[in-house]
């Protein structure tokens, strides 16, 4: 939820924001596609199996010339928890990106942000496997986590209200979040040198693997890195717009509820 107030604390319309929405659209669309349509005209198991062969991130892809993977890789996803986490860091962040650099501009740092994370994941991959896995990529984690850099990069003191686990409240400012966002992931990448004492030391192993393991951390990074350049790029070409209930003197909520 946001709560948008201008410069003088007055209340405020929120602008419309067409480009955020057609990206969720598109995200819901593939995933229904994916794993409701498909299995319904094709029931044989090995035509979702050539459909993510096909359209997922993949070093063989790649190699292959497949080089359309690194578009459509954003737009699958591989569960409903997955596709419903990157939706509301889209909703919420897309949003204000946005209204900030305009619709062309918010998806050039998207697909981009998306792009530059699932380049990065594939090296990793290709140089050190047995740290980054060989799985396809799937997700469209990387642009999210872009469009949160841009956010981050415009208004860097702009203060959040999170829900911790959707239920606990947590204040902190939009670059605190960006922080602690890039320690994880660096956490994440280097989680499988650490597991083996995880299991034999802490309690809980199974639930922190859910936290670590499975998890494209290199394109969470490669898109923050994408999002924070390009907007930095992208503001230094234009003249910034006003941006309707961002400023140092307003508080911006964000919850995983909707209005």
């Amino acid at each position: 939820m946001f709560e948008n107030r201008g410069y003088a604390g007055e209340r405020m319309t929120r602008p419309a924001t067409p480009v955020t929405w057609i990206l969720l659209a598109l995200n819901a669309a593939v995933f229904i596609f994916q794993y409701y349509a498909l299995p319904h005209m094709a029931p044989e198991q090995w035509v979702s199996e050539r459909f993510e062969e096909t359209f997922a991130l993949s070093v063989e892809g790649l190699k292959a010339g497949h080089l359309w993977q690194l578009i459509t890789y954003q737009f699958m996803h591989g569960s409903l928890l997955h596709i419903l986490a990157n939706s509301w860091a889209i909703y919420m962040f897309g949003q204000v990106v946005e209204t900030s650099l305009g619709k062309g501009r918010m998806l050039l740092v998207y697909f981009l942000s998306g792009v530059a994370g699932g380049l990065l994941q594939i090296l990793g991959m290709v140089v050190w496997p047995w740290l980054f896995g060989d799985s396809p990529l799937i997700g469209a984690s990387a642009a999210a986590y872009g469009l949160i850099a841009a956010f981050v990069t415009l208004f860097p003191s702009q203060r959040l209200l999170l829900l911790l686990f959707f239920f606990i409240p947590v204040s902190m400012r939009a670059r605190t979040l960006l922080r602690l966002t890039i320690w994880f992931s660096l956490a994440g990448i280097l989680y499988p040198l650490l597991q083996q004492d995880v299991h034999r030391y802490l309690p809980f192993p199974q639930q922190i693997d859910l936290l670590f393991v499975g998890i494209g951390h290199a394109a969470h990074l490669g898109g923050i890195a994408a999002g924070v350049l390009l907007t930095l790029w992208i503001r230094r070409g234009i003249r910034m717009r006003p941006v309707v209930g961002i400023s140092p003197k307003s508080s911006l909520k964000i919850t995983p509820s909707s209005e």
